[in-house]
This record gives C-alpha cells, structure tokens and sequence, in this order.
C-alpha cells in the first residue's frame, strides 16, 4: 500500500515526468551536468514539488528515494532504506570515487571517474562494501567533505574497504571548496583530481602478525 510504496515504480515514473528545460535550470544552478544527473536518474515528483534521486543496494535494486526541494532542502521519501547513488553504466574494475551524495557523485562523473553516492558522511558502508565485492575496483577514492563529520565517516568507510579493495585513498577537496561539487564549481578538473589522488597516501590492509 501507500504506506510501503515500490521505490523501483516510484522512481522510474518520476524519472519519466523529468522536462529537460526543468532539468536544465537545475543543471544550471548545481554546476553539474543534466547528462551526469540522469545517469543518476533523477526524477521529479509533481505531487511533492520536489527532485528525486533513487537510492539503490548494491544490486541495484531501488529501495529509497532521496527528494531536494527548490529551497536545498532534503528528506527521503518514507518507508524506503538510506542507500546508494548509483549511476547507470557502473564499470567494474579500475578506480570507483566515493562522494557524498548524489550531486557530489554528479560533479565526479562530470570530471569522467566511475563514482557513486554515499547517503550521508557516516551511511552506506555496508551497501559500499558490496558494490566494492561486486565491481572489485583495483582502487576506491573516497572525496572527504572538508569538515571534521566528513573526514571521521571517510576514515570509518575507508577503514572498512580496505579488507576488500586492494588500495584506498581518502582525498578532500582544496582549501576554500567543501565538497566534490564546490571544487568543480571552483573550476577544478579532472587533472587536478587526479594530481590530490596520487598525493594522497594509499591505505592498506595491515595484517597484524
């Protein structure tokens, strides 16, 4: 019933309603790609004014729905789980950039990294620990917001992939930017990512003998 909607309906109805003018204006004032937002399949749910991001497990499979109103303001939509923003067209292998949230994941598929979405500074670490079971990435990077929450939840996570990704790096963005989208609209490139990346040291698995 209502009560327990089907997140996978709910999402793709909304992600049809999306009128690409809308989604442009968004766009505009995010300083993100409307190509990069629909990879996240972004939806709009006319009943609640609101935009929709799905929030999946690592299978894929929709269980949330996280909504930004025209104000900045978030909720989810209730009765679904807290998940992951996972673009379409997830490559396995390589380097998989952890943000934190879905623009944040929007601004690194801009700079052209295989990303995806944590749903807060502290969530997601067991769906994150699937998908890097599932993809097995040779390297996660995870973007740290520059605030101290930020950086405890991306030692916590990073503390956690290790035992199942081979190198992990915790990187934040540049003095003056908080977040992934901030050092974009900063104008930071996909050069300069890379450059706080291999400074960054690589966090292994110490097996304690």
């Amino acid at each position: 019933g209502a009560a327990n909607p089907d997140f996978g309906t709910l999402a793709a109805g909304a992600q049809a309603a999306v009128k690409r003018e809308a989604l442009d204006r968004l766009s505009r004032s995010l300083g993100v790609s409307s190509g990069s937002l629909r990879r996240l399949r972004i939806g709009w749910l006319a009943d609640r004014r609101a935009w929709g991001f799905p929030m999946t497990d690592a299978a894929g499979a929709v269980v949330g729905v996280r909504l930004r109103f025209p104000s900045g303001k978030k909720l989810s939509v209730r009765g679904g789980r807290e998940a992951l923003f996972t673009p379409e067209a997830l490559d396995p292998g390589g380097r998989l950039v952890v943000c934190e949230g879905p623009t944040d994941c929007a601004a690194a598929l801009d700079w052209g990294f295989s990303a995806v979405g944590r749903p807060s500074c502290t969530g997601g670490v067991g769906h994150l620990v699937d998908l890097a079971r599932r993809l097995a990435p040779e390297e996660t990077v995870i973007v740290a917001d520059s605030d101290t929450p930020g950086r405890r939840g991306a030692d916590a996570l990073a503390g956690q992939l290790v035992g199942y990704v081979a190198a992990v790096r915790v990187i934040e963005p540049p003095a003056g930017a908080k977040d992934a989208r901030a050092w974009l609209r900063a104008g930071g490139t996909a050069a300069d990512v890379l450059a706080t990346i291999d400074a960054a040291p690589v966090r292994r698995l110490t097996i304690e003998t």
